[in-house]
């Protein structure tokens, strides 16, 4: 059993970078969702705007874990930021309008909505940050 995962990972490696991006992505959310969380719960800051905070301060947190660890690229690359920014802005916004319906048209929780934009906003960046963020830009591993 053991050899026969190691052979499935070793036949496709994009197993090992979604999990990678899986673990960074779960470092983010974590620091997304507090970021949200305490400036809703302490600053009284409306949710939508809260959650643009949180996604800031992923943002920066998640592109370093995400060049050096996941991707294993030359981080400071020219243009690679810029990418990633463009990458995660429109996840941003397909989170803000998730937070969006589900708060101010449907009348539901901030963090349910959060829920629902974990699950579908790290698909699609994982998708982008594989193939147009940090495909031209690979460093040799160790």
């Amino acid at each position: 059993m053991k050899k026969k995962l190691i052979n499935i990972i070793k036949k496709y490696p994009i197993i090992i970078n979604f999990i990678q991006y899986g673990i960074v992505g779960v470092i983010g959310t974590i620091i997304h969702t507090s970021v949200l969380t305490i400036c809703v719960e302490l600053f009284s800051i409306r949710p939508l705007i809260s959650t643009v905070i949180g996604f800031l301060f992923s943002l920066i947190t998640s592109y370093i874990l995400n060049s050096f660890w996941t991707f294993k690229s030359a981080s400071m690359q020219k243009g690679s930021f810029l990418k990633y920014f463009i990458t995660c802005l429109l996840g941003l916004i397909i989170n803000m309008v998730i937070m969006y319906i589900v708060v101010d048209i449907a009348n539901k929780s901030y963090l349910f909505a959060q829920f629902i934009a974990v699950v579908i906003v790290p698909i699609f960046n994982f998708t982008l940050s594989k193939y147009w963020v940090f495909n031209s830009i690979k460093v040799n591993s160790l």
